[in-house]
């Protein structure tokens, strides 16, 4: 925190954050550290090709994350920097019978996530949380043989929750997006990495990591057309999520984070639960229906505040 003070990384609210007062952001490069030595001492030994393109990857993430933290980088020099960390990894990771349409649907869809991940960075607690959700998800669905899986599942789960005091309940610091941005790149290899090594033949275990992270994509998505049918630019800062929504309704940081955080242990529960009997699909519909049913009630909520409130809180 104090080298954050020292050279001046604060987050300024303005009229579209959910707080009011100006607090330290860059605190997720703690836990980039963590996951570039982990990347190192574990990745590269057992996967050198993989573990040097992860490594380097999230040393590029970090630094451009960094300085658009501090400064600010147009959104599309950082989209090309994402999009060429993306495909590097992707292509080590598919196998050679992959086509170059799935590389690139899978590059496109990890770019994707890891910025659905920052746009879901806006209240206390929120990202961090889910962010170690996904990662023991990870660590207790996958049944392959692929040591370095589970070991870094743990360590990004280890990473979230140590930064987790320092974000919730009150906010000290943010994560920022050299920490949301990283965290979310490395939670999608992780995800991509245990999917292609379990296998198509695989399908209800590969079908349960694919519906992991179906929060974060759900939640962008809607923002994103939210965004497009009433004609803004989708970049630019908004409160449109429907987490965003119930904080303007009147709930407090803790609550909205810790339903969201409840709903995901919950959704991870059925799913080891039901591993050995349950049919994907009814999975994938019961996954749809309970997360829908979520942003339904957000929904419901915000429109019923009367007025809506813009409650914030730091």
């Amino acid at each position: 925190m104090a080298v954050l003070r020292r050279f001046g990384f604060w987050d300024q609210p303005n009229e579209r954050s959910s707080h009011e007062m100006k607090t330290l952001r860059g605190g997720g490069g703690a836990p980039l550290l963590v996951m570039i030595w982990s990347v190192g001492f574990w990745v590269i030994p057992q996967n050198p090709i993989l573990g040097s393109a992860w490594l380097g990857s999230l040393v590029v993430l970090g630094v451009v994350s960094l300085v658009d933290d501090k400064r600010h980088v147009p959104v599309g020099w950082r989209l090309v920097v994402q999009s060429v960390v993306a495909v590097l990894v992707v292509q080590i990771l598919c196998p050679e019978h992959y086509s170059f349409y799935e590389v690139a649907l899978i590059s496109i869809m990890l770019v994707a996530f890891m910025n659905f991940v920052n746009f879901m960075d806006g209240i206390n607690g929120l990202v961090a949380g889910m962010v170690a959700l996904l990662a023991v998800g990870v660590a207790l669905l996958y049944s392959g043989n692929e040591v370095g899986i589970p070991i870094m599942a743990w360590v990004i789960a280890g990473a979230a929750l140590g930064f987790l005091p320092y974000n919730f309940p009150k906010a000290k610091m943010f994560l920022g997006d050299v920490g949301s941005i990283t965290m979310g790149f490395s939670v999608g290899v992780l995800l991509i990495w245990a999917c292609i090594d379990l296998g198509r033949g695989n399908a209800k275990e590969l079908f349960f990591l694919a519906v992991l992270p179906f929060y974060f994509f759900a939640e962008g998505t809607v923002a994103v057309i939210r965004r497009f049918q009433a004609g803004k630019p989708i970049t630019r800062p908004h409160r449109e999520h429907f987490y965003q929504r119930l904080i303007r309704a009147g709930w407090s940081h803790a609550k909205v984070s810790g339903v969201i955080w409840a709903v995901q242990i919950f959704m991870m529960g059925v799913m080891l639960s039901v591993a050995d009997y349950a049919k994907p699909a009814g999975i994938g519909l019961f996954c749809v229906l309970v997360w829908g049913g979520l942003f339904g009630y957000a929904e419901y909520v915000y429109r019923n505040a009367a007025p809506p409130k813009d409650i914030n809180e730091s």
